[in-house]
């Protein structure tokens, strides 16, 4: 918690170039943290927060600027909470892997909302700022369902919409957001 990590030379392996990483974690609290990197399109294994196969954690109010990807979530992660967070100028902001589950974003599937944001599209050179690559079926988007505020754009990534778009071939995130016309507004 609180830390300021600054990731200034490119990196040497692909172990070497993560902010903050959790592996098979449980109930593990990542806040309040800022993670600077100059290597954003430098190495593909460049990560903000990489989450792995932990359950019941909390990634919250962190900012990530410039890696590839901002914040990384891969495997069972169920029952997490992710809120509060930046993403800024990555290559994707938030990327959830084939095998990914982080649990719905508010649990509850409605309003408080958890409040993280997106920059413009221009900003993340995939041109997306959120993806996820575990849609297999319908009910493996909805396991990482997340509910947002429609009237406020930064709360609302843009992502592959459509099959066979861009650089996330196949994906079709259409069911993986669910925008909410609200007035309701809250981090946690």
């Amino acid at each position: 918690m609180n830390n300021i990590i600054d990731q200034i030379a490119p990196p040497s392996s692909p172990n070497s170039n993560r902010g903050i990483h959790l592996s098979a974690s449980d109930s593990a609290v990542v806040s309040c943290n800022i993670i600077n990197s100059t290597y954003n399109t430098g190495s593909a294994h460049s990560y903000g927060i990489r989450v792995e196969t932990s359950t019941y954690c909390t990634v919250g109010c962190n900012e990530v600027y410039d890696q590839y990807n901002g914040f990384y979530w891969g495997g069972t992660c169920s029952n997490s909470s992710f809120y509060g967070n930046e993403m800024n100028d990555h290559y994707v902001g938030l990327h959830l892997n084939q095998y990914a589950v982080i649990g719905q974003q508010p649990d509850s599937g409605i309003a408080p909302y958890h409040g993280n944001s997106w920059l413009d599209t221009t900003h993340y050179l995939s041109g997306y700022g959120a993806v996820n690559l575990n849609d297999a079926t319908l009910a493996s988007l909805q396991a990482s369902l997340f509910t947002t505020n429609q009237g406020t754009a930064a709360h609302n990534p843009k992502r592959p919409l459509n099959p066979g778009s861009g650089p996330f071939n196949g994906v079709d995130n259409g069911q993986w957001f669910d925008e909410q016309l609200s007035g309701i507004y809250i981090l946690r």
